[in-house]
């Protein structure tokens, strides 16, 4: 079995890690010299590396997390955190704790395993570490290598893997002055793969992040046809939709209610919560939505929306561009052969400006979690520690931009911000948001 945690969740452990740190050693760490041998043994057919620069994170932005004195909750779960980790673990571990840490992703066994590269001050602590916790990972001048994985059947093969990267030395160009650094070798990204690196920034109220990726193969992207919404609470614009994507929703709109919808090319979505209803022995999720939806071929969504099989299904009446269903309506038009919109109001309101964005995401985060009714299910959702973490978390986020652009024709550029209200330090945030949710448990 692979343990991968997901990208996101490995920068916030790689943040945690260090905080951690920081409590017990702040005065001793700040006067370490930089020790990151292990920049010299990254595997060159690694399709993704993270570069932490622990030493950067610790001077930008934890000595203020660490000021921050009244932020009680936040100090109480760091402290819960480090007493755990002491208890469970009260030996040293051997790693140099303001090195840069280097989080990368292999192909093996025709899957993808995830490893991390640390700089070592003890390596017999790290060794025994290792053993201790039947972990595969080696450990050589200085250099250690664990890979996140629970198999017992690939356990020697990967202690093998981990050797040979640990006495190979490689030249694998990485940013050196971020705090925090992404380079993909190969992004998917439904059919494309974009070749390129990112880094991210930690500001005070901010996540900032940039990159530049390259596209490979042909694709084409008819700006000229795509209409987009004027963007309202939680928008997002893509003409980037995955193959595995569409004929997933093709399949339930045809199973379900025998829909046959054309492949769609292009969508443009406002989303400003939604209703959970109870009708008779059904549960309903209505999402509040404007939404356009561009396909390949032409569509008619009169025709659509007049199916009787779904007026069945789900206990709704037609009317006149409109469905009503429990006093809630939804606006339906066409907008071009190819087009169609359906939302709160019977006209949308467009954005008049032409774009070269394959990739536009803006507004709060907060609409995602506008849930309104649903009494047992609801409250059913609230004892989930991650959804409460994460409804705590997009509730201090001011607002989000993200758009990937294209420049030329296969040269994109990547670019975002994550900004949170006046009061709230990002890594704050990221720190609260892994606690709460469980996330490392």
């Amino acid at each position: 079995m692979y343990l991968k945690k997901g990208l996101l969740n490995l920068i916030i452990a790689g943040l945690v890690l260090v905080t951690i740190g920081l409590f017990f050693r702040l005065t001793s760490l700040i006067l370490i010299e930089d020790k990151n041998e292990n920049l010299n043994h990254i595997p060159a057919n690694a399709s993704l590396v993270i570069q932490l620069n622990a030493k950067k994170l610790a001077n930008q932005a934890f000595i203020n997390t660490l000021k921050k004195l009244d932020d009680a909750e936040l100090i109480q779960l760091i402290e819960t955190a480090v007493f755990k980790e002491k208890v469970a673990d009260d030996k040293p571990i051997g790693i140099v704790p303001l090195s840069n840490q280097l989080l990368f992703q292999i192909p093996f066994q025709k899957k993808e395993m995830i490893g991390v590269l640390l700089n070592i001050e003890d390596e017999a602590a790290f060794l025994s570490f290792l053993k201790t916790k039947r972990i595969p990972g080696a450990c050589k001048m200085n250099v250690g290598v664990l890979f996140l994985s629970k198999s017992k059947q690939h356990f020697s093969k990967l202690q093998q893997l981990a050797h040979t990267i640990v006495t190979t030395k490689t030249n694998v160009p990485l940013a050196k002055n971020e705090a925090i650094y992404i380079r993909s070798k190969k992004m998917q990204i439904g059919t494309m793969q974009l070749n390129g690196s990112a880094d991210l920034n930690v500001t005070k109220n901010n996540l900032l992040f940039k990159g530049s990726y390259h596209l490979n193969g042909n694709h084409h992207f008819d700006f000229s046809s795509i209409r987009n919404l004027h963007a309202k609470g939680f928008h997002v614009s893509t003409s980037i939709i995955p193959t595995a994507a569409n004929d997933s929703l093709k399949s339930f709109l045809f199973k379900t209610f025998g829909f046959k919808l054309p492949a769609i090319s292009a969508i443009s979505l406002n989303y400003f919560g939604s209703s959970i209803i109870s009708k008779e022995d059904k549960t309903w999720v209505i999402p509040t939505i404007d939404l356009i939806i561009q396909c390949k071929r032409n569509v008619d969504i009169q025709q659509l929306m007049s199916n009787k099989v779904v007026l069945e299904k789900i206990g709704c009446t037609l009317g006149d561009h409109r469905v009503i269903f429990d006093k809630k309506v939804v606006y339906f038009k066409q907008l071009s052969p190819t087009s169609f919109y359906i939302g709160r109001s019977a006209t949308p309101q467009l954005n008049s400006t032409k774009t070269t964005n394959i990739l536009s995401i803006n507004g709060q985060l907060k609409p995602l979690f506008n849930i309104e009714g649903g009494g047992i299910l609801y409250s059913l959702m609230e004892l989930i520690p991650l959804y409460k973490a994460s409804k705590q978390f997009v509730e201090k986020n001011k607002a989000i931009r993200i758009e990937l652009k294209q420049v030329s024709s296969n040269f994109y550029k990547l670019k975002g911000q994550l900004e949170f209200h006046q009061n709230y330090l990002a890594t704050n945030e990221l720190i609260r948001f892994v606690l709460l949710s469980q996330l490392l448990n």
